[in-house]
């Protein structure tokens, strides 16, 4: 689980010193000294459910920082998170092939179009989007939602375990890097599908009976499958129906406002990420700490995409 988060930390060379930083009511930022802003998800919840590990002060290294994005309390996972996309999302870093879309009012057309050169014809997973389910009504091909708040008709974030196996492509934000559904949703869009059992001839056959049971009620393959470090071993899995076939594999992207472009997560089953630059970091800064809002700031930035 924790190679995502360790991988994403190495992304971040030493070298970039914290300038400032917000915690909002939506969004959470990091300011480096040298420019660089990154934005997380603000997860707020009933209680603390554990105290700070993060000492954050002026002049420390993003390095530093950014190994936060393990945390399990959310405040500190939003800080490492916003402390890596300060070092990653910066223009200069983009490689050549990059596809710049707009910011502000535009953004939601920008979406919109990338759907449409995408999803058509596809059943598509979006995780936790920027955008409520009544904006995307021209979103072609069939889509689900997952959200960590649940609104109407969209499934709760745990509802993964089962739309991943059944979609052909997953389109994710940064929200499961903090509240850490990341590792096992990538883990699983990435894994192949199981064969179906051959059914020929019977009704009930031999795949479907548990090896070495001979009537035994507690059977040897009842034993928990050795994982060798995998979050779902191969007899965890959802089996996929007879048939039918999953290319999610293959599929897997990131767009928002908090995803980082580090190109290591293409170790990580993402294909595609779409991130957020911010073209007045400053300004974005004081409007986190103010309590903007998505609309605030995306009028202040734009988006890029690459492909990995």
């Amino acid at each position: 689980m924790w190679e995502l988060y360790d991988a994403l930390t190495a992304s971040v060379e030493p070298g970039h010193r914290l300038l400032d930083l917000a915690v909002g009511a939506e969004w959470t930022a990091v300011l480096s000294e040298d420019g660089g802003l990154g934005l997380a998800p603000t997860i707020r919840e009933a209680f603390r459910r554990f105290d700070s590990s993060v000492k954050a002060e002026k002049g420390m290294d993003l390095s530093e920082l950014a190994a936060a994005a393990r945390a399990w309390d959310y405040y500190d996972a939003a800080l490492g998170l916003a402390a890596v996309n300060a070092v990653c999302n910066r223009a200069e870093r983009l490689p050549a092939g990059a596809v710049h879309r707009p910011g502000g009012r535009r953004s939601l057309s920008a979406f919109l179009n990338y759907c449409k050169e995408n999803l058509g014809g596809k059943h598509s997973l979006l995780i936790d989007p920027m955008y409520l389910r009544e904006n995307l009504n021209n979103v072609p091909g069939i889509f689900d939602i997952t959200r960590r708040e649940t609104t109407y008709r969209d499934f709760p974030s745990c509802a993964y375990l089962e739309l991943v196996p059944a979609c052909d492509q997953l389109i994710m934000s940064g929200t499961p890097l903090v509240d850490k559904y990341a590792p096992l949703i990538l883990q699983l869009a990435g894994s192949e599908p199981a064969a179906p059992p051959d059914t020929s001839g019977t009704l009930h056959p031999a795949a479907a009976v548990p090896a070495g049971s001979n009537d035994n009620p507690h059977p040897a393959a009842a034993a928990p499958a050795e994982s060798n470090g995998n979050l779902y071993p191969a007899a965890a899995l959802p089996a996929e129906p007879a048939g039918v076939s999953r290319a999610v594999s293959g599929k897997t992207r990131l767009w928002g406002m908090d995803v980082p472009m580090a190109p290591v997560l293409k170790e990580f089953n993402v294909q595609e990420i779409t991130c957020f630059l911010a073209d007045d970091p400053e300004k974005i800064l004081w409007a986190v700490k103010r309590g903007g809002s998505r609309d605030d700031i995306l009028k202040l930035g734009h988006f890029a995409t690459v492909k990995l």
